[in-house]
């Protein structure tokens, strides 16, 4: 897997997906940073994009859009490092019955902290009542391996497929160049669909490696366990679910389940100066995971 979730990734905003407009969206500095959530920024003045250089007028509006994976903890307009606007989402906003989007998580990989177990996964998500809309990893670097490899193996609008392997062992270590390493993976999905409609998971999970030595350990290694699980919208907007899979000491849970009121969020600022100045957007979700727009600089 390139790099892992939490260690830091680029958001470029690009006119198409080929090297060149990459390239040209990196040097007009088109480019939006997140801690590990991929968050979808979008940062403007008027036509002007984050990352270019403005000059004038007294008036700067500033409009912004933010799509995230969890619950929206706060949107900050940042000017010169110090904040001058904030939006928070709405939470007393009525649902509605119709169909529309969720952002659904779901993570696997607790259990003892003995030895150095591997557990490997095999994982499977179908819709029903509704359309899988994007499906994205949040696989951890560790641990490493040289065979195995964290993947979504396939998907479309009505299910999907994926493989990864978690481990405790390395849960204190700071290889990877983290020094909150993560010994779980996720898998994030976006769902429309109403509160009926319902999602059915499927893990395969084997302990196959355990390279210190104690009874515990070495009785579980080689052993098959699984997992069958339903859940509705509906359920999942009422709070997470955890569970065990059968016959191995591992735990899988699915998160609260987001209606589009809580991920999104879409605003303007308006800031009367004549003064030189830079602005950007800064995401914080309550999960910690954070976001940050390049910034728009404004000249006399």
């Amino acid at each position: 897997y390139p790099g892992g979730y939490g260690l830091g990734l680029t958001g470029i905003w690009a006119e198409q997906n080929s090297r060149a407009a990459l390239f040209d969206a990196l040097q007009k500095r088109r480019t939006t940073a997140v801690t590990g959530d991929r968050i979808e920024v979008s940062f403007r003045a008027g036509e002007a994009w984050m990352g270019e250089v403005v000059s004038g007028p007294a008036e700067r509006r500033l409009d912004y859009r933010v799509e995230g994976w969890d619950a929206l903890k706060s949107v900050e307009v940042v000017r010169d490092n110090f904040p001058v606007h904030i939006e928070v989402p709405d939470y007393s906003a009525p649902r509605t019955g119709q169909p529309q989007p969720y952002r659904l998580r779901f993570e696997w990989g607790w259990g003892p902290m003995k030895g150095y177990q591997v557990y490997d996964w095999q994982g499977r998500l179908q819709v029903e009542g509704g359309r899988l809309l994007q499906v994205v990893p949040c696989f951890s670097s560790d641990p490493f391996d040289e065979v195995r490899r964290k993947r979504v193996l396939e998907w479309d609008e009505r299910r999907c497929a994926w493989q990864s392997h978690t481990s405790r062992g390395s849960v204190f270590t700071t290889r990877n160049g983290s020094t909150a390493p993560r010994a779980n993976d996720a898998l994030c999905v976006e769902v429309e669909g109403t509160e009926e409609t319902r999602v059915e998971l499927e893990f395969d999970c084997r302990t196959s490696k355990s390279l210190l030595a104690t009874a515990t350990d070495w009785s579980l290694t080689g052993k098959l366990g699984g997992s069958r699980a339903s859940f509705s919208i509906g359920e999942l907007l009422q709070g997470r679910q955890g569970w065990r899979v059968d016959g191995l000491p591992t735990w899988i849970v699915a998160h609260r389940a987001l209606p589009a009121e809580l991920y999104a969020l879409q605003g303007h600022f308006i800031d009367r100066s004549e003064m030189p100045a830079y602005y950007y957007l800064r995401v914080t979700q309550e999960n910690g995971q954070l976001a940050w727009s390049s910034p728009i600089w404004f000249e006399e």
